[in-house]
């Protein structure tokens, strides 16, 4: 972000003189020099890590879809090559050592399963995962998780988003889905006013907010996963569309 200038005036006999301001300090990237170190995604995710006392980041996987292990694995290979190729962007390719692919296939529990098993599943994991990931040593669990992108949202892909990225077709983007772990529902109303409309349902959900929203399959273990650092609502969008464009 930059500092606007501002000139003020102080009279002197005769004449005025412009305050003088130093420029905004600009800290460069270690890894890359023709990027601010506030804009390499690299480095950012490296400096939560120490923030959060971290040594591992990446999103959950969920796979809800077992028509296919090929087409699976080549999802997969494509996800990791598609990470890969994001950091070396950013020159940040040793951040693969603290990457924690964790993928959870279950067929009779997650194939087609809804956002909503998904998401207990996943709170699940998260009241245990982060002692197990991040050390024993780790204090104030419960802020820990909330700020961690890991431990805030996971990925569910389903048939259509396989299709989507393997497809090739030039009109469809390829997408993922994006849980958001503590969402719950909602009252839509205050002091008796409804504050919002009522949506299309899905899954049975009228509410503007339904918990999860899809995001491109481009660099979402990367670019994505940077925006979720920030608020929700920032960057949610209702499906069908598409939020976290890269």
């Amino acid at each position: 972000m930059s500092l606007a200038l501002h000139e003020s005036h102080t009279k002197a006999p005769g004449h005025t003189h412009p305050a003088q301001f130093p420029p905004a300090v600009q800290q460069e990237s270690p890894r890359h020099p023709y990027y601010n170190a506030n804009r390499n995604i690299a480095d950012k995710i490296e400096r939560w890590l120490g923030e959060d006392g971290h040594r591992a980041w990446g999103l959950v996987i969920y796979r809800s879809t077992y028509k296919s292990n090929t087409e699976w694995e080549k999802f997969m290979h494509r996800l990791l090559a598609d990470t890969t190729e994001s950091l070396e962007s950013m020159a940040g390719p040793g951040l693969l050592d603290n990457l924690a692919l964790t993928i959870f296939e279950d067929l009779e529990r997650f194939d087609n399963a809804s956002t909503t098993v998904i998401r207990d599943h996943f709170k699940q994991w998260v009241s245990t995962a982060i002692l197990v990931e991040q050390g024993p040593e780790i204090d104030t669990i419960p802020l820990r998780a909330i700020r961690s992108q890991r431990y805030r949202y996971c990925i569910q892909i389903t048939q259509e988003m396989v299709d989507s990225v393997l497809g090739g077709k030039s009109e469809s983007m390829p997408i993922v889905r994006i849980i958001r772990r503590d969402w719950e529902e909602y009252s839509p109303y205050q002091d008796g006013f409804r504050l919002e409309d009522v949506e299309e349902p899905i899954e049975g959900c009228t509410l503007e907010d339904v918990g999860w929203m899809n995001v491109p399959f481009e660099s979402v273990m990367f670019q994505t996963y940077s925006y979720l650092r920030g608020e929700w609502e920032t960057e949610y969008r209702r499906p069908p569309w598409i939020s976290c464009y890269p």
